[in-house]
């Protein structure tokens, strides 16, 4: 299953905006993408925030360039809930996935184990499990979850990247998460940490909804 590769973490800000913008123009009348989380108007209203953000902090203090973190955090947030849509959407298809203007993962098949989200026999508890990339020497993976966040107003969602929620590190690929409520969409989402404590960026699991028994 091919899944979507942007690493819009590492652009810098006219990068991001430049990018994020391209991602709208993609989607707009994309059948392949009727139903875009977030909306195309909410993302939209984020870059451009952003972008004035951006130059009133040009020569600005301290405030303005806080500002300016701040309306950042909000737009990479967006583009990761975007990314877990892409994947969702998508069903692996690659052409679809670049239809919408981003990239496709580079994956090789030989010794590669899956990335999933799967439900147990137990009420609210699922296991995840983390994509092994070969040739790279992990020491760790560690994990975050958050519950599905209805979009609200784009001041509200500043906090959205500290609605993550730690799970876990462990040394193994799989986790199982228990306590979860019944009948919630979560997202869950992991990065690998390299022998020398390097971390690499998050990669969204995607979006699921814990089933009702």
């Amino acid at each position: 299953m091919k899944k979507p590769q942007l690493d819009f973490s590492k652009l810098n800000i006219p990068g991001k905006i430049q990018k994020a913008r391209e991602i709208v123009i993609k989607l707009t009348g994309n059948a392949n993408f009727p139903n875009p989380n977030p909306t195309l108007p909410v993302l939209t209203a984020a870059i451009n925030a952003l972008e004035l953000a951006y130059e009133a902090a040009d020569d600005g203090g301290k405030t303005l360039k806080s500002v300016m973190k701040a309306k950042e955090k909000i737009l990479v947030d967006y583009i990761i809930m975007l990314e877990g849509y892409i994947t969702s959407a998508s069903g692996g298809d690659e052409q679809k996935i670049q239809s919408a203007g981003f990239g496709v993962r580079k994956t090789t098949s030989h010794g590669k184990r899956k990335a999933s989200i799967k439900a147990t026999k137990n009420p609210g508890e699922v296991i995840l499990t983390a994509e092994i990339e070969n040739g790279k020497s992990i020491a760790a993976f560690d994990w975050q979850k958050r519950k599905d966040n209805p979009l609200v107003s784009s001041d509200s969602q500043n906090e959205a990247e500290e609605e993550w929620e730690d799970i876990d590190i462990t040394s193994a690929a799989t986790i199982k998460v228990s306590d979860l409520m019944v009948g919630e969409n979560y997202w869950f989402r992991y990065r690998l940490i390299l022998r020398k404590n390097m971390k690499e960026p998050w990669i969204v699991l995607g979006r699921f909804l814990v089933p009702k028994f």
